[in-house]
């Protein structure tokens, strides 16, 4: 299939699956005799498996690490398993820290709504500070 067909398949656009390419995270494919791109079954395959991972936050680094991976061995459960784990501390990480911006979002609100027209901006007022 075409490049735009297999980015169709999975619903992006085709230049992503361009820069998957140079990215290494797809195998460049064969060319037709016009020159165009010929992606195979694989191919399909492995994009499903890269939107897969995009889609529950794993960057393209990881995405690679986790293709690195042969699930025919035994031991990659575990380097999959430590690389999930990673990535679920990273998001408790980005979580909290999302908290208490949301938190400081909400006073600085409350600030807004219990000023004086005339008074300075409280938001902007601790913007500065």
């Amino acid at each position: 299939m075409k490049v735009s067909e297999l980015a169709n398949a999975v619903g992006i656009n085709p230049q992503t699956v361009r820069y998957y390419e140079r990215e290494n995270l797809l195998a460049e494919p064969s060319r037709s005799a016009s020159g165009y791109r010929e992606y195979d079954h694989d191919a399909l395959e492995r994009l499903r498996f890269i939107c897969h991972a995009k889609e529950v936050g794993f960057t393209l680094r990881e995405i690679r690490e986790l293709i690195g991976l042969d699930s025919a061995e035994p031991k990659s459960c575990g380097c999959v398993q430590k690389v999930v784990e990673a990535k679920l501390f990273d998001l408790e990480t980005k979580l909290r820290a999302m908290r208490q911006m949301k938190k400081l979002l909400q006073r600085l609100h409350d600030r807004c709504i219990e000023s004086l027209p005339s008074a300075p901006c409280p938001v902007l007022k601790h913007l500065d500070s």
